[in-house]
């Protein structure tokens, strides 16, 4: 037994596009809806620059993690 802490983990959350393109963000600590929203925010800033017209033909698929469907990421979506 010892009495040092334990680590805080990384986590990856990331999204592939048709084209191949790989984005990602690592996290120190848990995945919640704030640090999921953050993400949603930066994507969505990404695809804005690239063409103001991708919501037109972007589908977003996820799993069923809960901070997929908190109320954080349906108010950003």
């Amino acid at each position: 037994m010892t009495t040092a802490l334990r680590p805080e983990g990384v986590n990856l959350i990331a999204a592939l596009t048709s084209t191949g393109e790989f984005l990602y963000t690592a996290n120190c600590g848990k995945t919640n809806g704030p640090t999921f929203g953050f993400f949603l925010m930066k994507l969505c800033e990404h695809f804005d620059a690239e063409d103001h017209h991708w919501r037109k033909s972007t589908i977003f698929m996820v799993d069923n993690a809960g901070y997929h469907r908190g109320t954080v990421a349906r108010d950003i979506i």
